[in-house]
């Protein structure tokens, strides 16, 4: 949509893998944008692949794999720097949603214009499969909260304004991502305030149906959960850093690590991670 927002379509991937749904998330390389989400995806350490058993596995330990374009079809990679140059869009940026390789039977995206969602609405409902196509009025191809948007299912076709989910509308500068693929790669950080400043009170009227003798205990365990899960998630990654520098565990703390964390578990836990032991702290 020619806008540069943060990858707004990746970051709700990442959710919709969080709530438990399984998510096939099929991208590129940016062209007619400063990033796209293969961008993203890069800079946060995924390795692109096109071994079956590793993309079995992210689904199965995540909920979300990511098949990045040029992986399955190697043509592309030649088309990409022509298309970055060009000043307007072309047909791959329409053909693209439409071939992903895992062909899911639920498709969810976005178009810039009305024009758009009725050609992708007849391809989707030719493919006989369940697909929602979402357009926001004023020019973006996501739900952007900027002003109304339009949803187009095989079910329904409607309207809608934030207001009727009780959300505040936003302005175009809150949605800029910046003009470099550093600032897009922080966008998890964008997310993350995002996430409270829309949640929070929800959460907070959840929590106010907790009787008040009862909130206290609540919280001191949800804080104490997630104070230790990261701290013996740091420290096992320290540990494992300085396993891989040749760092020989001693009894006590590390010798636990050691064995409740060996170096298999965390390869296979932090795959898209890439640990250097020189770096470690105890190297």
């Amino acid at each position: 949509d020619m806008k540069n927002t943060f990858n707004i379509s990746t970051c709700a991937c990442a959710v919709v893998a969080g709530a438990g749904y399984n998510v096939a998330k099929h991208g590129n390389f940016a062209s007619t944008s400063t990033s796209g989400a293969s961008d993203v995806m890069a800079r946060h350490g995924v390795q692109f692949t096109f071994d079956p058993d590793r993309l079995n596995r992210s689904m199965e330990q995540t909920h979300l794999v990511y098949l990045h374009a040029q992986v399955y079809a190697r043509a592309m990679k030649f088309v990409g720097p022509v298309r970055k140059v060009l000043p307007f869009m072309t047909f791959f940026n329409l053909l693209g949603p439409l071939v992903n390789p895992s062909q899911p039977k639920c498709n969810v995206m976005g178009t810039a214009t009305l024009e758009q969602m009725r050609l992708y609405n007849n391809v989707f409902q030719k493919m006989g499969v369940d697909y929602a196509i979402v357009n926001s009025t004023d020019g973006y191809d996501e739900i952007s909260l900027t002003g109304t948007f339009k949803i187009n299912t095989n079910k329904y076709e409607k309207v809608f304004d934030p207001s009727d989910f009780g959300l505040p509308q936003t302005k175009e500068y809150d949605l800029f991502g910046g003009r470099t693929c550093l600032l897009y790669a922080s966008m998890f950080g964008v997310l993350g305030t995002a996430w409270i400043k829309l949640l929070l009170p929800i959460f907070l009227r959840l929590f106010n149906l907790i009787p008040w003798r009862w909130r206290s205990t609540v919280t001191l365990v949800c804080a104490t959960f997630m104070l230790v899960n990261c701290v013996m998630t740091l420290q096992a990654l320290d540990n494992w850093g300085a396993r891989r520098a040749g760092h020989v565990p001693q009894p006590g703390i590390e010798e636990f690590y050691a064995k409740n964390f060996d170096d298999a578990y965390m390869a296979n836990r932090f795959q898209s991670m890439t640990i250097d032991p020189n770096k470690s702290v105890r190297a």
